[in-house]
């Protein structure tokens, strides 16, 4: 069996705050999209019936939902950026 575990929020979010004042939104979406990808491959990885995939499920959606927020928000300032530079 792997043990694998859900990877730590708290650095990819301080990660995304570094360059949300960096004002480097392609990459702060690029790493909220990594974090996504691994939350995805642990959750796969440990894919169980009964109260454990119930239990895994909701954290695998919690851990996900917790960055949307972020990265709605930073698409959009990517696209003000991207109208600016073109103007």
């Amino acid at each position: 069996q792997i043990n694998l575990w859900f990877p730590a929020p708290a650095y990819f979010k301080r990660v995304a705050i570094i360059l949300r004042k960096q004002k480097d939104y392609a990459r702060e979406i690029g790493i909220i999209q990594l974090y996504w990808q691994l939350c995805d491959r642990v959750y796969e990885a440990k894919r169980e019936d009964g109260d454990t995939a119930q239990m895994r499920t909701r954290q695998h959606s919690a851990l996900k939902s917790d960055f949307q927020h972020r990265y709605d928000k930073a698409k959009q300032l990517l696209e003000k950026q991207r109208a600016k530079s073109q103007t």
